[in-house]
């Protein structure tokens, strides 16, 4: 939906993190910049335009516009799954204006070209902003590092052979130097495979009573060990991705007290669920159904550990141990994620349901603050992109800045269905789930690229 005229949400109750703001305001979008943002406490009422369009934002949360680190377009190559388009219209009603793509694709992305081809694809079918990562080696083998130099003079935001470790230890060390150098950060996938070996979850009591190999929490924290010590070295910039074990959250921990330039995320689903999960319970709690024993929907990588890390990932989120959320979207086909549980691929469809499925969890169980929630989408993850994204003002609500937001409806309860996700992928563990907290409108760049009952008011 485009709008000629100035766009002016009203009356919506602003939380920005870095701003500091958590009022009540008004925010003018001219030319798809933040004109001004003018708070109800305040006296001096800024002067309207002769002709804007209205968004009344009464009893909705507004904030900026949430940036995901690590999800996955499947383009090129796996258009089955999923394609730029359809996972940025899935993303913006989640409430996501960027998107970060992983190169596991085929061709993977290891190159200028192809990274132009993303690029040039996100241009012509995408409803918000992507962001390539790059492979770390090329062809994700392990055993060639890319023209790092030249993928970031073409737009990459960072390097990863997500799916796969860089194992080797030369190839990781030069790696994270060039990092240094780029001030771009490697996203190592933290998974030692010869710990892995033939496991597909959590290595514990679910897996022996259903008969299934199990991957150890060690094989994850063996590997952030020593990437953390491998940075420490050449002063590199580390990010780990989807941390799943408390192993690994006490390297984490000591290297930022050392002062090594170390990042984390958690996903959604390893802050709520564990593998108690592959027993049929999803959450009684909540209302929730529950799914059949060893259904394959839970599979994932890394996969759901024991309830002692879920509590441990959640402190440490709250703690600053864990600095963002990232969803690692992974849209599959229905035949993917059929027959057995060992058989099927790992991943989850969510960018749809990540900010719903915490916030009924996470802040309405009182286990950690809205403010800390929006935090993690937005402020948080834009720190770790190039300084030129947030000189433009992504992750925040700020004059002159680019009018990325979302509003929030956190009373609004809404039940998942797979046959209504926006993405190709429905393979949710969520179906049938009751959510509290909704994304009802996304703005990117001053537009409205998704709506659920968003009324805007013409010319007035």
């Amino acid at each position: 939906m485009s709008q000629k005229n100035p766009l002016l949400i009203k009356n919506g109750f602003v939380k920005d993190q870095i701003q500091g703001r958590d009022t009540i305001a008004d925010i003018l979008i001219e030319h798809g910049r933040i004109k001004w943002i003018w708070e109800h406490k305040n006296s001096n009422i800024p002067q309207l335009p002769e002709k804007c369009d209205v968004i009344d934002a009464s009893g909705l949360i507004v904030a900026p516009g949430f940036i995901d680190l690590h999800c996955h377009l499947r383009e090129p190559g796996f258009s089955e799954k999923e394609t730029i388009e359809s996972g940025t219209r899935a993303a913006a009603k989640g409430g996501f204006t960027t998107v970060c793509a992983m190169p596991n694709t085929i061709p993977a992305m290891d190159n200028v070209d192809m990274v132009k081809w993303v690029l040039n694809s996100a241009s012509e079918n995408a409803v918000i902003r992507v962001l390539p990562i790059s492979a770390i080696s090329v062809e994700r083998k392990g055993e060639k590092i890319v023209d790092m130099q030249s993928l970031k003079e073409a737009g990459v935001v960072a390097f990863s052979d997500d799916g796969s470790v860089l194992y080797d230890v030369d190839l990781m060390t030069n790696a994270l130097n060039k990092s240094r150098d780029l001030d771009l950060p490697i996203i190592q996938h933290s998974e030692d495979p010869m710990m892995v070996g033939n496991g597909v979850m959590h290595d514990g009591k679910i897996a022996r009573k259903l008969g299934i190999q199990g991957i150890s929490p060690e094989s994850e924290s063996k590997i952030v060990e020593r990437d953390i010590s491998l940075t420490a070295r050449v002063d590199g910039f580390l990010h780990v991705a989807h941390v799943s074990s408390y192993l690994s959250l006490e390297h984490i921990y000591q290297a930022k007290k050392a002062g090594v330039r170390v990042s984390a995320e958690v996903t959604p689903h390893h802050l709520v669920f564990s593998h108690e999960s592959l027993m049929g319970e999803r959450g009684s709690q909540y209302g929730w159904p529950s799914t059949s024993q060893g259904s394959p929907i839970w599979r994932v990588n890394p996969p759901l550990r024991d309830a002692l890390d879920v509590n441990s990932l959640i402190d440490a989120l709250k703690g600053d141990v864990i600095d963002i959320i990232a969803t690692d979207h992974a849209p599959h086909t229905l035949q993917d994620k059929s027959g057995s549980f060992s058989s099927a691929l790992p991943g989850i469809s969510g960018i749809e349901t990540a900010f719903a499925l915490l916030s009924t969890t996470l802040v309405d169980s009182q286990k950690i603050e809205m403010k800390v929630l929006l935090n993690k989408f937005t402020a948080a993850p834009a720190s770790l992109l190039p300084k030129k994204y947030r000189d433009d003002g992504l992750g925040t609500i700020i004059e002159k800045g680019i009018a990325d937001i979302v509003l929030i409806d956190p009373k609004r309860d809404w039940i998942v269905d797979p046959d209504e996700l926006l993405s190709k992928g429905k393979n949710t563990p969520l179906a049938g789930c009751t959510l509290k907290g909704m994304v009802i409108g996304t703005v990117y760049g001053g537009e409205l690229v998704f709506s659920d009952g968003i009324r805007i008011v013409n010319g007035v």
